[in-house]
């Protein structure tokens, strides 16, 4: 389901991203950090819309992963001026007007399901810090936690073109049962844990 030329725009956004996010935090352009952002960045976010376009595939629903000059320019002029990444290199561009609502929301909540589900494993790598050796590696676990929960619940807020807005039109209450333990679960972490 996915071409050559969307895999060439997925590893083009994955550098992308490792490199503004270490310009945005002001890191060193070493190897470590900028393979740390390729994957906690790079990888991850990417992983967010390939979700997107791969469930549009299941539904038979035309989708393209596109590269997109205008995010492209917005995270080099937000991660130079305000020291954020905000938007993104790509997109899936996902054709809805043949899919049932109820396709609609499942294409939507692909997303931020990988997202969820990619957090967890960098939650679990969070308590190395009490290690000797463990302060880079708990380092990576804090931030990519943070940035695939805070793309989890973001993507979920319940107006479009946001993935929630079209789960919440479909079905309010699916909605109310994903985004409040989720958000819930995001702050609790970041209260208690991080």
């Amino acid at each position: 389901g996915i071409s050559g030329t969307e895999i060439l725009v997925a590893l083009v956004c994955i550098a992308i991203f490792g490199l503004t996010y270490v310009f945005a935090y002001r890191d060193a352009f070493t190897i470590g950090n900028i393979a740390m952002f390729l994957v906690v960045a790079g990888v991850v976010t990417v992983g967010h819309d390939l979700a997107h376009k791969l469930m549009a595939w299941k539904f038979k629903t035309d989708s393209e992963y596109k590269f997109w000059t205008l995010g492209t320019l917005t995270m080099i002029l937000t991660s130079w001026l305000f020291g954020s990444v905000f938007a993104q290199p790509a997109r899936a561009i996902i054709k809805t007007d043949d899919m049932k609502p109820s396709g609609v929301a499942f294409v939507a909540l692909a997303g931020p399901a990988i997202s969820f589900f990619l957090s967890l494993p960098f939650l679990l790598l969070v308590p190395l810090r009490y290690m000797p050796w463990g302060g880079w590696i708990a380092a990576v676990g804090v931030l990519g936690f943070s940035m695939n929960m805070l793309a989890t619940v973001y993507s979920l807020m319940p107006f479009e073109p946001m993935d929630g807005g079209k789960i919440f039109g479909w079905s309010k209450v699916l909605w109310g049962l994903l985004f409040i333990p989720l958000i819930l679960f995001y702050i609790v972490m970041l209260i208690f844990v991080l």
